[in-house]
């Protein structure tokens, strides 16, 4: 049971992660949109840390997802 609430957790967060990645723009101002009157355009670099961030945590949560497998008992 464990494992599957685990399994779930992870794709869940994983799929966020992965749009996240592939779409910066959209999620960029996420939950930030009602600040501002007109449309805000990020800057590339904004962009690039925005694909970034994501991409790390990815990484790092697979490598803990893969190790909870290996070492489950």
């Amino acid at each position: 049971m464990d494992m599957i609430l685990g399994a779930v957790a992870y794709l869940t967060f994983a799929g966020i992660l992965i749009y996240s990645i592939v779409n910066p723009r959209e999620t960029f101002m996420l939950g930030r949109r009602w600040q501002y009157k007109n449309d805000v355009e990020p800057s590339n670099e904004a962009l690039f840390v925005h694909r970034l961030i994501p991409a790390i945590i990815l990484i790092i949560l697979t490598f803990i997802f893969i190790t909870s497998l290996i070492y489950r008992g």
